[in-house]
């Protein structure tokens, strides 16, 4: 077997080329691919290699050293910890351009078909839309809570307040949770 050019837990500085279609920034230590949830194309970045597999690896962003423009502020006080959002540290249009290429890149790259597509229609505003979602059950001192899993964990996150869900679904969840905590169910 080949050795690799990143071994776990090392640090490394890498420059983001491109999106994988999950959004993550997409570097090469030494033409080995080194996916990093977090980056924005054309950023300089810090990572920790947290995986490694046969043909690329994984690394959790320490340090932006060289900052995108269409990097922001996420909304969501949770969004690093919560694994239903991926790209709330990304501009909004931006965002849509993003996705644009990542469909445009799967055409080509798997479908074989080079089409460039319309741009991609946002929303007026890009908050509380979702008006379903699938939540995870957890008791935090007698008190039963509604909310995600941290990405890549079982660690649980809650979900009160959520910027995606509708006010209607924030009040929904926070009703289910008071009537199940007054009912002491356990979980």
């Amino acid at each position: 077997m080949k050795d690799k050019p990143v071994r776990l837990e090392e640090d490394h500085k890498l420059i983001i080329k491109s999106y994988s279609h999950r959004g993550e920034g997409i570097g090469r230590v030494n033409n080995f691919t080194v996916f990093v949830p977090g980056a924005i194309l054309g950023e300089r970045v810090r990572v920790k290699i947290s995986e490694v597999k046969k043909n690329f690896a994984r690394g959790r962003l320490k340090e932006v050293i060289s900052s995108s423009p269409r990097r922001t502020k996420p909304l969501c006080p949770v969004y690093h910890l919560c694994g239903s959002c991926q790209l709330q540290h990304i501009v909004y249009e931006k965002q849509l351009e993003m996705k644009k290429g990542i469909v445009e890149n799967a055409l080509d790259r798997i479908g074989k078909q080079t089409i460039k597509n319309l741009p991609a229609i946002g929303m007026k505003d890009p908050w509380r839309y979702r008006n379903k979602g699938y939540f995870q059950v957890n008791q935090e001192k007698g008190r039963v809570r509604l909310g995600f899993y941290k990405a890549g964990s079982y660690d649980f996150v809650p979900a009160s307040g959520c910027v995606l869900f509708s006010l209607q679904i924030n009040r929904l969840v926070s009703y289910l949770e008071d009537q199940l905590s007054l009912q002491k169910v356990t979980v």
